[in-house]
């Protein structure tokens, strides 16, 4: 929980490289949240819906649940096996970015931290709908509280006049200029055995492509209950 907080991650080493396994090991700290792909998923380069994820593909760096009107505060990965090549996951630390964007460019920030971007996804069975800023700020003390960045759930953008259009479109640009900078990327190979829990609020992860047969599975926890845990645990007030 410590780690989670000062950090945004933790890794939990020696458990099985099965859903149930990772999934009592997640369940030990925390409840798991409930979505359109059930508690626990696994996902391969097998088609199960319209989502990048269910490729061997690059993944650029991003957050989930976009389209949610609350995304998950955290998320748990656990490779649970990979025959292949490449398929390195990576991690962004947001805060650090989102400071670096502020202290070089203001304007910037302001325009992310106020713009409204619509996020969509839909299936056979499922359609969700949500707009925000993709810095969300305290209105008091002007931290950071949560991003949301994710260009393969964009729909189609409504919520500014088109004459604002270009500042927007170039305050992002700079900003994934230094998100994609791999001087702040950290990145690594999970293998099976290791679970990976994040912050979904803080953090932007991606994936490089891979070769062979790989399959991750995982889960969501609600914000509330994160935050509810480590105040239990006297780590937050």
């Amino acid at each position: 929980m410590a780690s989670l907080i000062r950090y945004g991650l933790v890794f939990i080493d020696d458990v099985p490289p099965t859903t149930t396994m990772t999934e009592m090991a997640v369940r030990r700290i925390f409840p798991i949240m409930k979505t359109l792909y059930g508690e626990m998923f696994t996902f391969a380069d097998v088609y199960l819906h319209d989502d990048i994820t269910y490729s061997n593909d690059y993944i650029g760096p991003h957050t989930d649940n976009t389209y949610f009107c609350d995304a998950a505060g955290l998320q748990a990965l656990h490779c649970v096996v990979h025959d292949g090549t490449g398929g390195e996951n990576f991690f962004i630390d947001g805060f650090y970015v989102a400071e670096l964007l502020r202290r070089k460019n203001p304007k910037a920030f302001e325009i992310l931290s106020t713009v409204q971007v619509p996020a969509y996804f839909f299936d056979k069975s499922e359609r969700h709908r949500f707009s925000a800023p993709t810095i969300r700020v305290d209105p008091v003390t002007k931290e950071i509280i949560q991003f949301r960045l994710n260009l393969y759930d964009r729909e189609v953008f409504n919520t500014i006049p088109q004459n604002e259009m270009r500042g927007f479109y170039e305050s992002m640009r700079e900003f994934l200029a230094i998100i994609h900078d791999p001087e702040n990327w950290w990145q690594l190979k999970l293998n099976p055995g290791t679970v990976v829990i994040f912050d979904n609020w803080r953090l932007f992860h991606g994936r490089c492509a891979y070769t062979g047969k790989r399959a991750m599975t995982g889960c969501f926890v609600q914000r509330t209950d994160f935050l509810s845990k480590a105040r239990v645990e006297g780590i937050i007030d």
